[in-house]
């Protein structure tokens, strides 16, 4: 059974507990580290054509502020609506919808 995903929501949520041993982990080498992590199933390092399909929010803003256009017009010419473009811009929703309607 997988462990359910907890969400905090900081001056909301009380803090949950943490589970990590961290006098384990500062006795551990770099090393040792880096080891844990690898044999982690939920830790894998990404493969390089996972990194460059990886999206990044702050490209798209960039791209923005390079044709000069404000969040509006940006997301008019592209077909979007700037709050598709906010939520994108913030690494928020799925990126996949935002990247479509802009690239089309």
């Amino acid at each position: 059974m997988k462990e359910q995903l907890i969400r905090y929501r900081p001056g909301r949520d009380p803090k949950p507990e943490s589970r990590t041993d961290w006098d384990r982990l500062k006795r551990m080498s770099d090393e040792e580290v880096d080891q844990a992590a690898r044999n982690d199933p939920d830790a894998q390092p990404l493969s390089d054509e996972q990194l460059a399909r990886g999206f990044r929010p702050n490209a798209l803003t960039a791209l923005r502020k390079r044709l000069s256009l404000s969040q509006t017009e940006f997301a008019n010419s592209s077909g979007s609506t700037c709050e598709l473009y906010r939520i994108g811009s913030r690494g928020a929703g799925n990126p996949k919808i935002l990247l479509a309607s802009i690239c089309v």
